[in-house]
Order: C-alpha cells, then structure tokens, then sequence
C-alpha cells in the first residue's frame, strides 16, 4: 500500500510538472522584461515556430506604427504654406531601410505551451542597446556632414562643390530619419542634438546649382523630342540652359531607336546616351541606358518610348551629372 501511495504522488508530482504555471507575460507586461527597457510583441500558434514568428512579426508591427507617427508628424511640421510636401515627403524609402536594421535586434526569450497545447511566445527588443547603434551611426553621419560641407566650401570645381553639398544634405536627411526611430526606440525621448537642418542644407545645394548652366546639343534623334526633354531634365535638376559661348559645360545627347514587329505587336526598342564635357572640351562623364516600348500601332510604341526616355532623364541625369566630378 505504501508502494501505492508513494508511486502516485510521483505521478501527481510529473503531471503538475508537465503544465507549468501561466505565466506573467501573456497579458502583455513583464517584470522582467519592463517597458522603460524593453518593447515586447506576443505571438500564438498550433507550432512554437509560429507563436516565435508570430511574436516577432506583433513586435515588429507596433514598432513600425510609432515610427510612422514620428514621421506623419515631420511631414506634417515641413509641409509649406501652400499645402505641398517639401523634400521631407519621401523619407519614407529611406526610413524602412533603417527600420528594418533596427529590428534585427528582436529576439524571443520565452515560450509556453497551454493546457490545449497552443503555443505562446514572447518577442523582446532591447532599447538601449538599439538607442546605442542608433546614436554611433549618428555620430558616424555628423562626421560625413562635416566633410562634405568643408568640401562643398573649399573645392575649385563647381560641380564636385554641389556634389559635396548634395551629399552632405542627404546624410543629414538621413541623420533626422535616424532621430525619428531613436525618438521610438529609447523611452527617455532624448535625441542627439545637431547643427544642421537638412531643408538649409538643401537650399544651399540648390542656390549653388542655379550657378551651373549647360548647353544642350543632339546628335541623332528620330524622336524630335530629345533636346527640350533634356533641357527640362536640367531646369528640374536646378541647372540652367545656356548658349555654348556662356554656358559652363555641354551636354551631348543621342538616341538610338529600332522598331520591330511581331505578332501584331509594335515595338520601339532604343538607347539613349549622354556625353558630359567641361568647356575645354574634356570629357567629364558619359551614360548609357537601353529603353523599350510597344503599342498597338507604331506611332503609339514609339509615343511610349519618348515617355520612358523622359522618365530616365528625369529619375538620372541630375545624379549622372554631380557622379561625374
């Protein structure tokens, strides 16, 4: 009998040992893991793979939500008078880049499986250790500003100048996306003070384009078209068209059209290329890219093709252009 008693309280001891206690994390909140030192996402799944993903993915989610009210903010606070965005508009490209770096810190420290057997598990993100990455690259983004201001103020050649100026704004748009996640990441709210401010570094990239013309020649063209789509590429780019004793540098454009037909389809299939070259006639930078278009009818092909030229010029030559110095 006493072998009885002794075998089922073993038993007893093995069962209550195989349906470990609720624990404390499944409503959210954890003495271990506190909100001012950590964020937490929680997931559930039939496999402990799923609940991990399913924890990461919850982590992941809220995150990305407060980083995109920092940024519904920035964007609403650059907005102009008028209502249209400023270059803050497309920070967003930009910031899922660096969110997405951000979150490679999640871990799951936790999970536990119900009475039912559904997995539950627990996604944790350490804010200081991701507030420090955040603020080294800062630091790291502050050093290349400086550079690139020092060099747009002291190079001799104009366009390397703009470059540099170009640059330096880009890193320091970068810099404000980083605050924006740090602002998310560390609970204290505190950011890394700067100098700068990416919108003056911006107008003073562009006040140094307005100082740079070019002249604006075509070599073949079937189209008609090249010439003006090139000179409209330039004045958006912030650059202005001169005749070729006053301008300080010279475009050479071609463009290079096959047209081919198959299965009642018409197809335009081109290349439009671009020579750069300084006044002495020395070649600073040469581009290329294939283009192709169809259409029903030729003439709708080859209407396509000139849109997908100015679509090139638009997206590329201001960057070609200050790529060459």
């Amino acid at each position: 009998m006493k072998h009885v008693i002794a075998l089922s309280s073993i038993l007893l001891l093995i069962g209550c040992a195989s349906t470990p206690e609720e624990p404390e994390w499944l409503d959210g909140k954890s003495a271990e893991y506190p909100a001012a030192r950590y964020l937490i996402g929680l997931g559930q799944g039939d496999s402990a793979g799923l609940a991990r993903d399913r924890a990461r993915a919850d982590l992941a989610k809220v995150f990305q939500v407060r980083v995109d009210e920092q940024l519904s903010d920035r964007t609403t606070a650059g907005r102009t008078g008028s209502g249209e965005q400023t270059a803050e508009s497309h920070i967003e490209r930009q910031l899922i880049v660096h969110t997405d770096q951000v979150l490679s810190g999640i871990t799951v420290s936790a999970v536990w499986r119900d009475d039912s057997g559904r997995h539950h598990a627990l996604a944790v993100y350490d804010r200081l250790r991701a507030a420090e990455k955040l603020r080294a690259e800062t630091r790291s983004l502050d050093g290349l500003v400086e550079r690139e201001i020092a060099r747009a103020r002291d190079d001799r050649d104009l366009l390397a100048r703009i470059g540099a100026a170009t640059r330096a704004a880009d890193a320091q748009r970068t810099r404000e996306q980083l605050q924006d996640v740090l602002r998310v990441v560390d609970a204290s709210g505190i950011v890394v003070p700067s100098s700068y401010d990416s919108a003056r570094l911006d107008s003073d990239a562009r006040a140094l384009a307005s100082r740079v013309s070019f002249n604006v020649t075509v070599g073949n063209d079937p189209t008609t078209r090249l010439a003006s789509l090139i000179e409209g590429s330039v004045a958006q780019a912030g650059f202005s068209t001169k005749n070729e004793a006053q301008a300080d540098y010279r475009l050479r454009g071609a463009l290079y059209v096959d047209d081919l037909e198959a299965d009642g389809w018409h197809w335009a299939r081109g290349t439009l290329s671009l020579v750069l070259l300084g006044q002495d006639g020395e070649v600073r930078g040469g581009w290329e890219w294939p283009l192709k278009a169809s259409g029903r009818q030729p003439e709708l092909a080859r209407q396509r093709l000139v849109q997908e030229v100015d679509g090139v010029l638009r997206d590329r030559l201001g960057r070609v252009i200050l790529s060459s110095q």
